[in-house]
């Protein structure tokens, strides 16, 4: 997903991009991560991101409903139980 970041980022330049988690938790977490020191980060407020936004990309799971209530278009990603990214 962050490549995928970093090709709209070039291809785009000025894109914005914002990770929204559910609890202050998951964003101290995050942050400890190797993210793109642009991209935003936070907890809550997933209803005024989606109304800002013009396109999202979203783990599977109710998410998706939210994103299409917006009228997002929405990459869906769906990760099996156990299983790492690559």
């Amino acid at each position: 997903m962050l490549e995928a970041l970093g090709r709209l980022r070039r291809e785009i330049p000025g894109v914005r991009s914002c990770l929204v988690l559910p609890t202050e938790g998951l964003v101290q977490q995050a942050e400890r991560g190797n993210l793109p020191p642009e991209l935003c980060i936070q907890a809550g407020g997933l209803a005024e991101a989606l109304a800002a936004a013009d396109a999202a990309i979203a783990s599977t799971g109710t998410v998706t409903l939210e994103c299409a209530r917006f009228g997002v278009p929405t990459v869906a990603i769906y990760k099996p139980h156990g299983r790492r990214f690559k």
